[in-house]
């Protein structure tokens, strides 16, 4: 098999498609009821809204936006620990927006 394309899938994605499967298997089952109850966001439209929000932050990549909806990280350590392994530099004003949308969302 080929890969033609990369691209990041959200787990709010992960979350519909799975919603869509009658006969999950164990580990459909398992994912789907963890995502069900962990995830912030479950959906689409408001997946799009969120991740218009962050497109603000230029030097964000899609799979940083995903990253950053689907845990919501509430500090500056927990951001930088998020992107600890990643090749970006964030500078504090992005980390301050970041800081701050993971606050507006938890508020909502």
């Amino acid at each position: 098999m080929d890969i033609e394309e990369k691209n990041a899938v959200s787990a709010t994605n992960v979350l519909n498609v799975l919603e869509g499967i009658e006969d999950r298997n164990e580990v459909q089952r398992d994912t789907f009821e963890h995502l069900k109850k962990n995830l912030a966001v479950h959906s689409d439209d408001t997946l799009e809204e969120l991740i218009d929000e962050l497109e603000e932050i230029d030097s964000l990549k899609d799979k940083h936006v995903l990253k950053i909806i689907e845990t919501l990280p509430r500090s500056e350590q927990e951001v930088q620990a998020l992107f600890s392994k990643e090749r970006i530099k964030l500078d504090d004003s992005e980390v301050e927006k970041i800081v701050e949308f993971a606050d507006s969302v938890g508020s909502r």
